[in-house]
């Protein structure tokens, strides 16, 4: 494991000591939209292996973009596409420039079931609950580091289901029109409520939402039928505003928009956006009150700055006079619901220091971390702790859209 003493890491301030577990998981095509956990960026943006690319229209940094996603997926910088669902502390890139780690966690029971019966995906999946950036060229800028606190759950449902009775439906013969398609539980329950008479509603996770009056009596849903959740208008599908396990000092956060509407260009603040925490050499900073695209942090060399509603902005001016940067972007569906707040990133490496990355300056090597070495070379982006080459399953025939899937990534990503 690589291991570096000057990174440090907290969960609430639990320390990274950078033991780093180089990860693979599954290679194979990613979407857009893969296992529906989206991000904002478009895949042509970065499966082009090249050191052409950039972080769309409010990124200054024009290179080779390479990142990580949803449960997790990752793309090097080479343009090889696979998944990483373990769980635990990772180094996603450590090169002349960034030493980027993070903390994976495991999804929660329900995330879980969508996984296993609804994607029928390989049986694990993680996501990123905290982010720590060391710029190794500046020893003197402070550590970044962007967490989320440990949201408690109702009795294992996310927040939203509190009050609603899990596997019910009712008798349809009191059912007020026809079912709707509705987007969530708490899009169903808005439309009862503007339907007359309507008191008790039901919802399944295939979006199909069914409204009911007060005679309509419950039952148990029928064998094979899809998970579904129902309840009085006025108790189910009210989401609670978030609680924190301890003492987290949750008024120091700022709330940024939750990850639902990703992708889809609906981007604006609820109720249920997702509180960030904000650390500078490990001390918790008060980022409550810092406006929209205001800055959180700002030097002669770096600054760290809200973006739109949902994105954070890291970028440093390298010693060459050229712009590295790393889009963070707060994803999940908000605090304590299924695929909860987490984090996507995506990294930009300046294209005027191009030979510098593939010659490997100032390492052993070229580098090291989930996001490869970005040398043009897909085939050389697993490798051990110790940074030997490994071979890429040979499945793979393209490091872009091709390859094995599930264990034998898997067992790369936990070093087995």
């Amino acid at each position: 494991m690589y291991t570096n003493a000057n990174l440090k890491f907290g969960r609430t301030l639990f320390f990274l000591l950078a033991l780093t577990q180089l990860a693979n998981a599954r290679i194979g095509e990613q979407s857009r939209e893969s296992r529906n956990l989206q991000t904002s960026r478009k895949r042509d943006n970065y499966y082009t292996n090249s050191f052409e690319e950039d972080l769309g229209p409010a990124g200054q940094c024009k290179g080779a973009v390479c990142g990580m996603w949803g449960d997790p997926h990752i793309i090097s910088c080479d343009g090889l596409g696979y998944d990483c669902n373990a769980a635990g502390l990772f180094t996603l890139m450590r090169n002349y420039i960034f030493n980027i780690q993070a903390l994976f966690i495991h999804v929660f029971s329900e995330d879980m079931k969508m996984v296993l019966e609804t994607w029928k995906q390989f049986g694990s999946a993680t996501y990123s609950s905290d982010i720590v950036i060391q710029t190794v060229e500046s020893p003197d800028t402070p550590l970044f580091q962007f967490s989320f606190p440990e949201f408690l759950n109702h009795d294992g449902l996310p927040p939203a289901e509190a009050g609603c009775f899990e596997n019910f439906i009712y008798d349809d013969n009191y059912e007020l029109g026809e079912g709707v398609k509705s987007p969530n539980l708490v899009a169903c329950r808005k439309s009862c409520e503007r339907l007359d008479g309507c008191t008790q509603f039901s919802y399944s996770v295939d979006r199909n939402c069914h409204r009911f009056d007060d005679r309509a009596q419950m039952k148990v849903k029928p064998a094979g039928w899809s998970r579904t959740l129902a309840g009085d208008v006025d108790k189910c599908g009210h989401p609670d505003k978030y609680r924190v396990r301890g003492d987290a000092q949750i008024e120091y956060a700022r709330p940024l928009g939750n990850g639902a509407a990703i992708g889809k260009g609906k981007q604006h603040r609820t109720d249920n956006d997702c509180p960030v925490f904000f650390y500078l050499d490990q001390e918790l900073q008060d980022i409550s009150q810092v406006e929209d695209n205001g800055y959180l942090y700002h030097d002669e060399k770096s600054s760290v700055k809200l973006q739109g509603y949902n994105k954070i902005y890291v970028r440093y001016t390298t010693e060459k006079g050229n712009i590295a940067e790393i889009q963070l972007e707060v994803a999940g569906k908000g605090p304590g619901e299924a695929f909860s707040c987490h984090w996507n990133m995506f990294v930009c490496l300046p294209e005027e220091e191009k030979e510098d990355f593939i010659n490997g300056k100032g390492l052993d090597g070229k580098g090291a971390g989930l996001l490869g070495s970005p040398d043009l070379n897909w085939q050389n982006d697993w490798m051990s702790p110790d940074g030997t080459i490994l071979a890429i399953p040979s499945g793979a025939e393209s490091g872009i859209n091709t390859g094995t899937r599930g264990q034998e990534a898997f067992d790369y990503c936990t070093n087995k």
